[in-house]
């Protein structure tokens, strides 16, 4: 705790007396980023303590002025519940940031909203009948999605239009959802300027 508490200063104290980035040919406002990334995602569920599994996504950054096999539980009536079994979750999520340095290291900070999905939620074991079988498909599916607000913080390194970077994000905990515990992203990839965000128009007389 201590060597990440000094790395986060150092990210802090170098990012703030950077020299700035005005005079660079690329500046990054106003720029349409284009990225990619990977990492590591940590949860909980009523059966699994402190899981980690790996995930990849892509987004888009527009600047201005697969996992383990992991299990949860559902209510079905009776004193145990019902375990249910999942591998795969997607996120879909917008955020805004806030850059408060304008230098090629850049450290930033915002949240925003995310819909998480877990994508192949199965229960597990056999069912007397099929009613009770079905009874326990609809129960999951309402508890595989699920609406969160999510805070985020990272770093990154500008090179040009390149940008090298890497975030933690938070997710509070929510109710009626597989994953009962609070949700950690920590991710880092690179991201490339593609287009400018606003286009200047001039005409001649």
């Amino acid at each position: 705790m201590r060597r990440l508490s000094g790395f986060l200063v150092a990210v802090v104290f170098l990012g703030l007396f950077t020299t700035p980035a005005a005079a660079q040919d690329d500046e990054w406002q106003n720029k349409w980023y284009w990225g990619a990334q990977g990492g590591a995602y940590l949860f909980s569920t009523p059966t699994l303590d402190n899981e980690m599994a790996f995930e990849v996504g892509w987004h888009w950054l527009i600047t201005a002025e697969r996992g383990d096999n992991a299990t949860s539980a559902i209510s079905d009536g009776t004193a145990t519940g019902q375990t249910v079994s999942f591998t795969r979750g997607r996120r879909l999520q917008a955020e805004i940031y806030a850059f408060p340095v304008d230098g090629p290291l850049q450290i930033y900070a915002g949240g925003g909203f995310l819909i998480n999905y877990i994508s192949n939620a199965q229960p597990v074991g056999t069912f007397a009948t099929a009613q009770a079988e079905q009874a326990v498909l609809e129960a999951i599916d309402e508890v595989s999605t699920k609406a969160f607000f999510s805070i985020t913080g990272g770093a990154q390194w500008r090179m040009g239009r390149w940008a090298l970077f890497g975030t933690y994000q938070f997710i509070p905990e929510g109710r009626d959802f597989l994953i009962s515990s609070t949700q950690h992203a920590i991710t880092g990839g690179l991201r490339y300027a593609l287009a400018a965000a606003n286009q200047d128009v001039t005409t001649n007389r």
